[in-house]
């Protein structure tokens, strides 16, 4: 990856996996890090990790007050959000509670709207343009609908006659 020396790179979702992966490479990169992901062990790790060049910001996605802080920070510049935050809920369709959807909906969603339009706005106030990307919550939601909808085949089909299988 080019030219990635001092940008300001923000990843939610980054204390373990694809984000803190993602963080590596772009602090090998020289890029400077804002890294958000719930209150974790992995954060003094982290901080190890990124000596210098990354700010933490400890926090759920879904909550005003870690949103208003990673506006905040954007404030001082953004040129990279990667949303990587992303939850599933292993239930089928009928057992799914409207609260576990809503909690799905809201890190993998509306979190994304919010942040992906906060940056916009830095970005497009500062005239440079920068990148944001999306990583897990498509395949999160997919794999949740999926689940639910093969669940709920399982339990309304009736299985094929064996007279209708033979030729």
């Amino acid at each position: 990856m080019k030219g990635l020396q001092n940008k300001r790179v923000f990843i939610t979702g980054a204390a373990s996996g694809i984000g803190r992966a993602t963080a590596e490479r772009f602090y090998a990169e020289g890029s400077e890090l804002v890294l958000v992901d719930m209150p974790t062990l992995e954060q003094a790790e982290l901080q190890s990790l990124f000596p210098n060049r990354m700010t933490y910001i400890s926090g759920d996605v879904t909550k005003s007050e870690t949103l208003d802080a990673i506006k905040a920070e954007m404030t001082k510049g953004v040129d990279v959000l990667i949303n990587n935050a992303g939850i599933t809920k292993d239930a089928t369709l009928l057992k799914m509670t409207d609260e576990q959807w809503d909690a799905v909906i809201a890190v993998n969603l509306t979190s994304i709207f919010k942040l992906s339009k906060a940056a916009a706005e830095v970005m497009k106030a500062a005239g440079k343009g920068g990148s944001i990307i999306m990583l897990l919550q498509l395949l999160l939601i997919t794999e949740t609908l999926v689940k639910q909808i093969t669940q709920q085949q399982k339990q309304v089909s009736l299985p094929w006659p064996k007279r209708w299988l033979k030729n």
